[in-house]
């Protein structure tokens, strides 16, 4: 039989660790089937949900932050950083290709110094 002590501090940790690990593959499932169902609204808060625990995490940063706030301002249906953190780059859902167009052009003007424009099928 295996035993360990644990602080209460250390306890803490590995609740709230566990919890986020739990509430991430919530996340992915309904996620999944977003985008099974073609659903773009609800991928687009799923992935504003995602940011947020990003943020709890501690691997984004301010220069992230503000451009994912600025797509969102711009019409962007959902907008997150990826990546491994602080490695400056962020996603945005725009399900047109006129809302693509204005999100980009508000990520320029907030200082994103490359936007790329893609379309999936």
């Amino acid at each position: 039989m295996f035993r360990a002590l644990l602080s209460t501090s250390q306890l803490r940790f590995y609740s709230r660790s566990l919890s986020r690990d739990i509430r991430y593959v919530e996340l992915m499932g309904k996620g999944e089937a977003a985008i099974d169902a073609n659903d773009m609204a609800a991928l687009g808060r799923l992935m504003d949900e995602n940011h947020a625990m990003l943020q709890e995490l501690t691997v984004s940063c301010k220069e992230l932050d503000d451009l994912v706030l600025a797509a969102r301002a711009a019409g962007a249906a959902g907008a997150k950083m990826s990546g491994t953190g602080r490695g400056g780059l962020m996603l945005a859902l725009t399900p047109t290709a006129e809302l693509q167009a204005s999100v980009a052009a508000a990520l320029r003007a907030a200082g994103a110094p490359m936007v790329w424009e893609t379309t999936f099928a």
